[in-house]
């Protein structure tokens, strides 16, 4: 007699959070089809480009991943998720320099309904809504702000509202 073997698909899903300053991808399985140490992992996104071979994938921009995970028997699952912000960390200044480094304040990637700075003095110097990457040091009338500490809120699209200083800094290295 000979004994059958069934082999089952891997079920598994992914889950995104930040690591410090980066957004990582987890997969997740949902059942005991494979010993992660000798499965492997395929991750790409939704347009076939391969990002990555490891158990977690870090990622920096808006869209759909998938990961492919087969075990060792040669079973496999797909599992997909759509990022659609990542908020990891605002960043904490501009250098409006010129130099095309770094000279307007990058939002692009945490769903931005509105978006105010204000100066010292607590008056708002900025504000826009659909924020993406558009402030480079300057108020709503186009005249450049000084160096110098600026306080912002950012209202979020389904997300809850974040608050803090950015640091403007127009010297040249």
């Amino acid at each position: 007699t000979a004994n059958l073997v069934l082999s089952t698909e891997v079920m598994a899903t992914i889950t995104g959070e930040c690591v410090g300053p980066v957004f990582v991808l987890k997969s997740v399985v949902l059942n005991n089809s494979y010993v992660p140490a000798s499965a492997t992992y395929q991750w790409s996104t939704s347009s076939g480009t391969l990002l990555g071979t490891a158990e977690n994938q870090s990622v920096t921009e808006l869209g759909t991943y998938s990961v492919k995970i087969t075990n060792a028997s040669g079973c496999f699952g797909i599992a997909n998720i759509t990022v659609d912000a990542i908020t990891c960390s605002v960043p904490k200044g501009i250098s409006v320099n010129g130099d095309g480094i770094n000279d307007v304040w990058d939002l692009s990637g945490f769903k931005v309904k509105q978006l105010n700075i204000f100066n010292r003095y607590g008056q708002k110097v900025y504000s826009k809504a659909d924020y993406k990457k558009e402030w480079g040091g300057q108020t709503d009338k186009g005249d450049e702000l000084p160096d110098g500490t600026y306080f912002y809120v950012i209202e979020r699209v389904g997300f809850d509202s974040i608050s803090g200083w950015v640091y403007v800094n127009r010297a040249l290295n």
